[in-house]
């Protein structure tokens, strides 16, 4: 049998899963923001998204060559973005796991490698250098040529000819 009790006027239950404040709010939305962004859903996304780019960066790159397909795709914004997003989840990911157990090993090292495999690429691609340098067994050389910039090559001429 239910009992049903009367409350003063101006009171309310009391509900503790809602935020009591502006401040409790606020960590709410970005206890909410973070979950997110470690969630499976937005790494499917994510990954799909990286997947179609990389499928359309190999057609653009048959079609329209290296060059195009570096300065269209590969070294984009939005490519950036995909990436980021990508990195920003993988670390999401591993960290609202924390602190890790032992048998969690293997999911923080691979996401680790993750994360350093894509902040190598940033660092590449922000300040790479491209080229051959063509030698043989033993040698030693200090130059490079690169394939996209112009060669000047300087001779001494003989001054007995």
């Amino acid at each position: 049998m239910a009992t049903a009790t009367k409350q003063p006027p101006g009171s309310h239950p009391v509900n503790s899963d809602a935020p009591r404040s502006i401040g409790g709010r606020f960590l709410a939305v970005i206890n909410a923001i973070y979950k997110f962004l470690a969630s499976l859903k937005l790494a499917v996304l994510t990954i799909g998204g990286l997947a179609a780019a990389l499928a359309f960066a190999t057609w653009f790159e048959s079609t329209y060559g290296t060059k195009a397909v570096q300065s269209f795709v590969y070294q984009s914004i939005w490519f950036t973005l995909i990436l980021a997003f990508l990195a920003i989840n993988i670390l999401c990911a591993a960290l609202i796991r924390f602190p890790w157990k032992r048998r969690q090993t293997g999911f923080v090292v691979t996401h680790a490698g993750l994360l350093v495999l894509i902040a190598g690429s940033y660092i590449h691609f922000r300040s790479g250098d491209e080229g051959t340098v063509g030698m043989l067994e033993g040698e030693t050389r200090n130059e490079m040529l690169r394939i996209d910039s112009p060669v000047l090559r300087v001779r001494e001429l003989d001054p007995h000819t």
